[in-house]
């Protein structure tokens, strides 16, 4: 059950997963309402909730044009530190303008309650990247902001070049908490200016996959591509504040032996495996634990079973598509749309979010937590892609 709070300049949404896990979404409404000013009451909305609750952040980003990134960044601070948190903990700011095109889009937070081994910090060269946490036997490593940049400054380094670099760092940091690629299941990667070169990137990737033993011979495992292990994701225009070509966030899971977590990849109903046309990921992921199922939901946007982008030029027929792919993936693994506990809305047109929301409105889904930002999508023709999680509890007896 989702629970809902709304205030005057945005809406936050709750939603309990199994025992151990919260989401939490908040949406900007007020378009003139200032960044800091609402980014601090809605992160001190959000802390005095987690907090009363016994939970812990693990993950969290932050969708807003870079102009305004010091200025949440000001409030986020004041605000960590008025709960007794560390403000340096890992956060991820991207560049997903509000459609009104200059301020605060939105925040994603996904907050777990500690169990025996506690919640941990990761750190690279002694930066903080990233959470870990334990529940149900199995180990969660959360990486955020993962770059390719050397020390933070930018090189001269082609896009390729920081790309490739960034998915070493993260198999790196992998390895110092003794996982690996292997054990990635979802993965948040944004671009900037995708459309320039989205196509080379998925080369990097392919590689680098390949590299790190997800893959064997791409060539031929494209014909079998449903049945391969490789994390769900969302590949996205998005800027960044350190001013990389990409930036990423990553899940990963180390099952322990008698763990009672479960990872398998998920093939789309309504699509075909996106690696059949170069992009190695997987349609969705599903991690199913003792007291519930979280459908991790790739990137979707309008895109037919072999690869082709569909109604183009027109919004409505492309978003109407989007939702009934998503919504086929997610019936056959158990649940529904209204099981969506976070989601993001990816425009490319903001006039287009009209029609977003009367589709929405249509569907019952009012109320589904979700941020809507502009980015262009992997490809020119494409006006609108919807990423998700969704999630039910299990009925036992």
């Amino acid at each position: 059950m989702t629970r809902i709070s709304s205030f005057e300049s945005f809406i936050l949404y709750f939603t309990r997963i199994g025992k151990h896990e919260e989401h939490v979404t908040a949406a900007v409404l007020d378009k003139t309402a200032g960044a800091e000013a609402t980014a601090e009451r809605l992160y001190r909305k959000i802390l005095q909730e987690l907090k009363a609750h016994g939970l812990s952040i693990v993950h969290e980003r932050v969708f807003g044009s870079l102009d305004v990134h010091e200025q949440v960044r000001a409030a986020r601070d004041r605000v960590f530190a008025e709960n007794g948190l560390d403000s340096g903990a890992p956060w991820t700011y991207i560049e997903g303008r509000p459609l009104w095109g200059k301020g605060l889009a939105g925040v994603q937070i996904r907050a777990v309650m500690s169990e025996t081994g506690g919640i941990w910090t990761v750190t690279d060269r002694g930066i903080s990247v990233g959470k870990g946490w334990k529940s149900h036997g199995a180990s969660f490593i959360m990486l955020q902001n993962i770059h390719g940049l050397e020390n933070g400054v930018s090189p001269d380094q082609s896009r390729e070049e920081q790309a490739g670099r960034m998915l070493e760092r993260v198999q790196d940091i992998l390895h110092q908490q003794k996982i690996s690629f292997r054990n990635v299941v979802r993965t948040w990667i944004y671009l900037s200016k995708i459309l320039d070169w989205y196509g080379p990137f998925n080369m990097v990737r392919t590689g680098k996959f390949q590299k790190f033993g997800l893959l064997a011979d791409p060539a031929k495992e494209k014909n079998v591509a449903e049945t391969i292990y490789m994390p769900a994701s969302t590949g996205i225009e998005g800027n960044n504040p350190m001013h990389a070509a990409s930036a990423m966030d990553v899940l990963a899971v180390r099952i322990e032996n008698g763990s009672d977590v479960t990872a398998k990849p998920a093939s789309g109903v309504k699509q075909k495996s996106a690696f059949r046309y170069g992009s190695a990921f997987s349609r969705a992921m599903v991690l199913d634990y003792p007291d519930a199922v979280q459908i991790l939901v790739s990137g979707t946007a309008a895109i037919d079973d072999q690869g082709k982008s569909l109604f183009e030029g027109d919004a409505e027929a492309q978003i109407r598509k989007t939702f009934e792919v998503v919504e086929a993936l997610v019936r056959s693994e158990g649940g529904t749309l209204k099981n969506i506990t976070e989601a993001t809305a990816f425009v490319k047109r903001p006039a287009d979010a009209a029609i977003y929301r009367k589709i929405v409105a249509e569907l019952g889904l009012t109320h589904m937590p979700a941020v809507t930002v502009v980015a262009d999508v992997c490809r020119g023709e494409l006006l609108f892609e919807l990423d998700a999680v969704a999630a039910f509890g299990k009925k036992h007896g």
